[in-house]
């Protein structure tokens, strides 16, 4: 949840809502079904693994792309 929270409180609520769209569209494509089946056809993992770790995955890089940014300070931009 924690990217969710960078991403959807705190990223997008300050504007920033162009770079938390392609942070969620490169996730969802590369890291979900990317992820989804290299695990499944590749390593024969079982569906609840495959959940498990495609989630981890994808919280992670979430967390690594949305920090630096929320850092940078140049999501700040005037809504109003």
């Amino acid at each position: 949840m924690f990217a969710y929270i960078f991403i959807i409180g705190i990223l997008r609520a300050g504007g920033d809502a162009v770079f938390c769209m392609f942070v969620d569209m490169i996730c969802n494509i590369v890291i979900m079904m990317g992820g989804t089946f290299v695990c499944i056809l590749v390593f024969r993992l079982d569906l609840p693994s495959t959940m498990g770790l495609v989630s981890l995955a994808d919280a992670g890089v979430k967390i690594a792309l949305c920090i630096p940014r929320f850092r940078s300070g140049k999501w700040m931009n005037y809504v109003t």
